[in-house]
Formats: structure tokens, C-alpha cells, sequence
């Protein structure tokens, strides 16, 4: 390999800077993505810490007979992910909404989307 480059898999004979760069975008994308998620998570942990006392133990082994023997219900670990999942799919409608703004016919029609974004806005508060 020449000029340092290395190809991007064992087989490669020859390396290509095109398919080098598509390749460490990818790797930068799916880094970026992971960190992300990690940083995601430590928030909800940060939120959300692990507190528990005897009392609330005893009331949830109390509940049922089932929970005596094995913990079946972690409530700590539920509210994180109803946290992650709500804040996962309200990321998901902002970023729908963005990348709808970048429509080349939304100045043209701002006038009705601002109209058909009321009752949906309604709607999604009622949920």
C-alpha cells in the first residue's frame, strides 16, 4: 500500500481513496451514533438513579407472591426506558418536522402547514 494508505479490508490488493472516504465516513457516522447512545443513557441514569429503600422493596414484595421469590419488577429500569423511548420519539418527530422544512415547496405553502400543524400539535398533546 502506498502514501500510508491502508485498504479497507484484508482482501483489498489496492487501496482507493473514494471507498477510504465512504468508509471512514460510515465509521465516523456509526461512532458519533454509539456515542450518542451512551450519552442518552448515562442522562436517563443521571435523571432517573438508583434509589430504593427497604420500604418500597417491601411493597413490591408485598404485591405479589411471585415477587418474594425473584424480582420481576424493577420499576427504575421501567421509568428509564418509557425516558429513553419518549425522548427517542419525540427526537424522531423534530427531526421529521427539520427535514420537512427543507421541502422546496414549503415557503409556498407555509400558510396551510402552520394550519395543519395546530390540530396535529393538539392531537399529539392529547396522546
Amino acid at each position: 500500500c502506498s502514501d500510508g494508505i491502508m485498504p479497507v479490508q484484508w482482501s483489498d490488493t489496492v487501496a482507493e481513496v473514494d471507498i477510504i472516504q465512504k468508509a471512514r465516513s460510515g465509521r465516523l457516522g456509526l461512532s458519533f451514533v454509539i456515542i450518542g447512545i451512551m450519552c442518552w443513557y448515562a442522562g436517563c441514569r443521571l435523571f432517573l438513579p438508583d434509589r430504593q429503600n427497604k420500604r418500597e422493596i417491601d411493597i413490591q414484595k408485598r404485591r405479589t407472591k411471585d415477587a418474594e421469590k425473584e424480582e420481576i419488577w424493577k420499576p427504575n429500569r421501567w421509568k428509564r426506558s418509557n425516558l429513553m423511548f419518549s425522548s427517542f420519539m419525540t427526537a424522531l418527530l423534530c427531526i421529521v418536522i427539520c427535514e420537512f422544512s427543507y421541502w422546496d415547496e414549503f415557503g409556498t405553502f407555509i400558510w396551510f402547514i402552520i394550519i395543519g400543524f395546530r390540530p396535529m400539535g393538539q392531537f399529539l398533546a392529547a396522546i
